[in-house]
């Protein structure tokens, strides 16, 4: 980003200074083929060259429900031990560790 440092002539011989943003046209936001492409682009640039945040307004979604839902289900203590010590090795938590399980297996 560029920046002016640039005095204030009215504060007599002191001297004032204020940064102001020059304008840039903003960059256009390329088309994406899917969302893994999108994620690698955004990790790679700096959006402020694409978004401008001053003009940025918070927003509620007051009917977004979780896309997720809990389940019940019994396992032998011995699996539910060994899945814990899994996932300690893996340093995430051993619920996470049995969903990704079931999507592996999901996928195939």
């Amino acid at each position: 980003q560029l920046r002016h440092l640039l005095p204030f002539p009215e504060q007599g011989h002191r001297r004032y200074f204020v940064r102001c943003k020059i304008m840039e046209k903003l960059k256009e936001i390329p088309k994406f083929k899917n969302e893994q492409e999108e994620r690698e682009f955004w990790q790679q640039v700096d959006s402020t060259e694409y978004v401008d945040y001053s003009t940025a307004r918070r927003v509620a979604f007051p009917s977004l429900k979780l896309s997720s839902q809990p389940i019940t289900i019994r396992l032998p203590q011995s699996w539910i031990e060994r899945l814990k010590v899994r996932a300690h090795r893996m340093d995430i938590p051993y619920q996470t560790l049995i969903k990704k399980y079931i999507f592996d297996n999901l996928s195939r």
